[in-house]
């Protein structure tokens, strides 16, 4: 089931960074193979295959998290599923997204993969 979600978890990782009590904040993305839609209680990707560090950057109230895969460094693999994580293993997840269509990597295909977070006021 496709769909995108902030976690429980991800939620309290981001008022203990607003409230300075704790520092572990979100770089790193990760990328999966599962297919079951997210919910507010995930703590980890359904099948992680990969988690690199990401470039941040912020422009306003728009963070954006983006990592390369290089062509080769997954192979024969049908990511659907991103998730944001605190840490280079096990942490935090604080946001998980759910693809309907998978996007299929072999040993000639690279990407760029963003997530993009915007902090607003609610109107």
């Amino acid at each position: 089931m496709a769909g995108e979600i902030i976690t429980d978890a991800g939620l309290n990782q981001l008022a203990k960074l607003f409230s300075g009590r704790d520092t572990a904040y979100f770089a790193y993305i990760a990328l999966g193979t599962g297919t079951n839609g997210p919910s507010p209680s995930d703590t980890e990707l359904e099948s992680e295959v990969i988690r690199k560090p990401a470039t941040v950057t912020i422009d306003g109230g728009k963070v954006t998290f983006k990592i390369t895969i290089e062509p080769g460094e997954l192979v024969d693999v049908n990511i659907t599923e991103v998730g944001l994580f605190n840490a280079e293993s096990g942490g935090v997840l604080y946001y998980r997204k759910v693809r309907e269509q998978g996007l299929y990597f072999n040993e000639d295909v690279g990407a760029d993969v963003f997530v993009e977070i915007t902090f607003s006021r609610g109107e």
